[in-house]
């Protein structure tokens, strides 16, 4: 940038290096933070996601089936025309064989 005063004065020319320029100190100031900036919105997501999957665990149970039990099953592999419009589930299916 050149500075320049009014024609009606003495006429000086100024050169302003590149570091000088008030937006380029911002510009460093930021690039420098943003690593920070990014590793704490991280570690917040990330603690707020631990946070609401305790909320969601205090509320659930496991599953406790047994031999003989009576239960729907997952239509995932449905082949027919329209997937959009197959039932979700099949069943109900028995329990033969539990798995620890």
């Amino acid at each position: 940038m050149i500075a320049t005063t009014p024609f009606w004065r003495k006429s000086t020319t100024t050169f302003l290096s590149k570091w000088e320029y008030p937006a380029n100190s911002l510009q460093r100031n930021f690039s420098g933070r943003k690593i920070q900036f990014a590793t704490e919105a991280h570690q917040f997501a990330t603690e707020q996601g631990l946070k609401s999957k305790n909320i969601f665990d205090k509320n659930t149970m496991a599953h406790k089936f047994n031999i003989g039990d009576k239960v729907l099953i997952s239509n995932d592999f449905y082949t027919g025309k329209n997937p959009k419009l197959a039932p979700k589930f099949r069943g109900p299916g028995e329990i033969i064989d539990i798995n620890d």
